[in-house]
């Protein structure tokens, strides 16, 4: 999928929650109405999830979905880059991504927690869901105030360098916990010699 298509499609679906009054008082227990202005999504569609975690958007059936952009991390000369799109399904507390790119929505987050260069580093806050992470934004910090893991196998990779993460209900605790033992180290591999060197007496 080209980098246009991914927006076209967030676009489309953007569109349809600012078009449908049906589809907006839908969208009001779960997503706050003023997310959408801060670059944090708040789109609807109608999604087939598949069994890798993807989905793909559908006009007829399908799972009604809440739609949020993933944005690349920030970084030095970096600008922000839509790399993925987050839909959630509220209803079952689902979360399916449009191409398994994205691991966490929230991606500016994990970068900004703790960076040595800041002069107030701040711990991780990691979300249950989604929506609990819109509720909670500010603006333009372009989701930078926290996390929701999506693929939970990757949150050592992302989130195990940091020293504190800071859960913000008791399951996700409990799930961070279980998530963020480090892997076992792996063995070291066998040394062998070659046989000439051997013959030498160079080992």
């Amino acid at each position: 999928m080209r980098d246009a298509d991914l927006w076209l499609e967030f676009m489309l679906a953007t569109m349809a929650a600012g078009h449908s009054p049906k589809a907006k008082a839908w969208r009001e227990p779960y997503w706050p109405r003023r997310v959408s202005c801060l670059g944090l999504g708040g789109g609807l569609q109608r999604i087939i999830p598949d069994a890798d975690g993807t989905y793909c958007p559908t006009d007829h059936g399908g799972m009604p979905a809440i739609i949020a952009p993933v944005w690349e991390g920030s970084g030095p000369g970096h600008e922000d880059e839509l790399i993925d799109l987050a839909a959630w399904v509220p209803t079952h507390n689902l979360i399916f991504t449009r191409l398994g790119i994205a691991e966490v929505l929230g991606e500016h987050a994990v970068f900004s927690a703790e960076h040595p260069l800041s002069d107030r580093p701040e711990p991780l806050r990691v979300y249950p869901a989604p929506g609990a992470w819109a509720r909670d934004a500010r603006r333009h910090t372009r989701g930078a105030h926290g996390v929701v893991v999506i693929d939970w196998s990757a949150a050592w990779r992302r989130l195990g360098h940091l020293t504190t993460v800071v859960a913000t209900d008791l399951p996700t605790a409990r799930k961070l916990r279980d998530a963020l033992q480090p892997p076992p180290a792996p063995l070291p591999p066998r040394i062998l010699v070659a046989a000439a060197a051997a013959e030498r007496g160079v080992a």
